[in-house]
């Protein structure tokens, strides 16, 4: 006779096979520790990618000689090469002293004279030795916002010390000249002091000291015309100190002079004749 009965239940109670029973239980079990073993895998070849994803393009990157970098050449702007390098090292941006480089005159202001140029030498008659008279100056080009000049002839004998021959302050902006032995009235500004005796005038250089001397003409734009107080004495300094905040250019001539003679303190020999002692002037 056929037995159509399940074939997990025993023929002998109809209950299900122990064996039968044990291999349907552990059944869902492979199956779940399959799942895992697959799952396990692919999040490990996942979790490995990146690694020797970077690992690759490291390789890929990494020169094979050493890589030297060098200093880009493109200027900063507003400065050129050669400043930038000089904020390394210290030295000037140019052969000339730095106390030089500060009385450089303002590109575009220009300061000139029909008696005498620029490096060359002061014209005796504006001397102790000659005239002692003023020389003529000429300006041009003076920066937009200018309402007044000022005019300083100046010499540096040493370190620290500064002989002062010619303060003129109080210009009109529309005066650009000053004529040779002028009269200082009205538009041309009023004039200051000079060290050599303390009068508000022209003092002419007469150095007392052997070799040639410079003597520089520097001319102030300024925003604002200086005042001072009823009786001040306006020196060099004082004007320069006035005028520190309303500087808009400057410009500079500047000249050498050596007084006449053998080179040593004062001026020549006095001559005398064969019977007198020999004597000198005084300086």
């Amino acid at each position: 006779m056929y037995d159509d009965r399940p074939t997990n239940e025993h023929p002998s109670n109809g209950r299900a096979h122990p064996e039968n029973h044990n291999a349907m239980a552990r059944e869902p079990l492979r199956l779940l520790s399959r799942r895992r073993f697959l799952a396990g895998l692919v999040g490990g070849a996942i979790a490995l990618y990146p690694t020797s994803a970077v690992l690759a393009a490291t390789k890929a990157k990494t020169p094979t000689k050493a890589t030297v970098r060098r200093p880009t050449t493109k200027p900063i702007a507003g400065r050129s090469t050669a400043t930038i390098a000089s904020s390394f090292t210290g030295a000037p941006t140019t052969g000339v002293p730095p106390t030089t480089q500060m009385a450089t005159s303002t590109v575009g202001f220009s300061l000139t004279s029909s008696t005498m140029i620029s490096g060359g030498t002061y014209p005796t008659q504006f001397t102790c030795d000659g005239a002692s008279t003023a020389p003529s100056l000429d300006w041009s080009g003076a920066p937009s916002g200018t309402t007044s000049y000022a005019v300083v002839m100046h010499h540096v004998p040493g370190p620290g010390d500064v002989h002062w021959y010619w303060v003129i302050y109080g210009i009109d902006p529309s005066v650009t000249h000053i004529d040779q032995a002028a009269s200082l009235t009205g538009s041309l500004g009023t004039l200051g002091t000079n060290s050599v005796n303390d009068r508000n005038a022209y003092a002419p250089p007469c150095s007392k000291g052997p070799g040639a001397k410079t003597y520089t003409f520097t001319v102030y734009a300024l925003s604002k015309s200086p005042v001072f107080a009823s009786g001040t004495a306006v020196t060099r300094q004082v004007l320069l100190d006035a005028v520190a905040n309303t500087t808009l250019g400057t410009a500079t001539l500047a000249v050498t002079y050596s007084r006449p003679g053998t080179g040593t303190d004062g001026p020549p020999p006095t001559k005398t004749d064969a019977s007198s002692p020999t004597s000198t002037s005084a300086p």
